[in-house]
């Protein structure tokens, strides 16, 4: 019997981390591994409270498994922090390089590897779908989290990226953190003041728990709005591009597999995603007033009626 570790900023009851866990089993039984069996999971979620990763980290590294799937960077760092022995596998990391947390892509040369996601090109082509969708709206507003410590330079370049993308499509972006969930009701007032036409919400522990309400709000006020985690659709928000929850799972389960070999992960090269959806909350586009054109539609890979 193997046991490896799960660390999630997310909450345990979350519709995303269900379906996550399924499809991560699924994926795992298919390399051989097969949970109960020979194969044991520890999860630990931080329940949307970045303050109380390092103890879940640090919990799990005590614990002795052979391993840490850890998800988005948050997470990820606080694994990387409890231990540098104890192999860590990313799931969905951003920037690693940047972060500190391998030395390249082609070889991390550390404890860490795994996918990795390229989301400055991924929010210029949601834009783009944006201004397909609705050629003359122009002002996005954009809700982020609180960046994961370490991550506030990193975070200030993306920033800027983010803002020459949008430009270059002629809109203008106002960036928006959310520090805490009760932030959310004055950040839906500041919206509405910033007359905002476009929204787009970046996954954080401290948006999560008010999603559809946030997706609810845009639909009373006709906003269209994108986000850039795959149930972003499936809880009313009008679309989602990026890349494919189960490529990501996929490639994620092969390092664990290999870990669990007897590679190494320093040995072993981070993984981009190499499959991406467009998703389509047609019932969401109907009542914010917008017709999806022809040439958009044939690009989706699901949509929801």
């Amino acid at each position: 019997m193997r046991r490896i570790g799960f660390l999630s900023l997310s909450k345990a009851d979350a519709e995303v981390n269900q379906l996550g866990a399924k499809l991560t089993r699924e994926s795992l039984r298919r390399l051989g591994w097969e949970y109960g069996k020979n194969l044991l999971i520890e999860p630990r979620y931080a329940e949307g409270d970045v303050a109380r990763l390092d103890t879940l980290a640090a919990e799990l590294a005590r614990s002795g498994v052979e391993l840490i799937l850890a998800s988005a960077n948050p997470a990820i760092v606080a694994a990387r922090r409890a231990t540098q022995t104890i192999p860590v596998v990313m799931i969905a990391g951003i920037f690693p390089v940047e972060v500190g947390l391998v030395q390249s892509l082609a070889r991390p040369g550390g404890n860490v590897t795994g996918t990795s996601v390229e989301i400055v090109e991924l929010y210029a082509r949601t834009f783009q779908f944006m201004r397909e969708l609705a050629p003359r709206r122009t002002r996005l507003a954009w809700l982020t989290g609180p960046p994961p410590p370490g991550f506030d330079q990193v975070m200030q370049a993306v920033s800027g990226e983010i803002l020459r993308a949008a430009q270059a499509l002629g809109m203008t972006i106002q960036h928006i953190p959310v520090k805490a969930t009760d932030d959310i009701a004055g950040v839906l007032e500041h919206i509405t003041a910033s007359r905002a036409e476009l929204l787009y919400v970046s996954y954080s522990g401290a948006i999560d728990p008010r999603l559809r309400e946030i997706t609810g709000f845009a639909i009373r006020n006709k906003i269209l709005s994108g986000g850039d985690f795959t149930w972003f659709a499936s809880v009313d928000g009008a679309m989602y591009y990026g890349s494919n929850l189960q490529d990501i799972i996929d490639r994620s389960m092969s390092f664990v597999d290999r870990i669990l070999r007897g590679a190494k992960p320093g040995d072993l090269p981070v993984e981009l995603p190499t499959k991406f959806d467009l998703i389509l909350n047609l019932k969401t586009l109907r009542a914010i007033g917008i017709s999806v054109p022809k040439n958009v539609l044939l690009q989706a890979t699901d949509v929801i009626e």
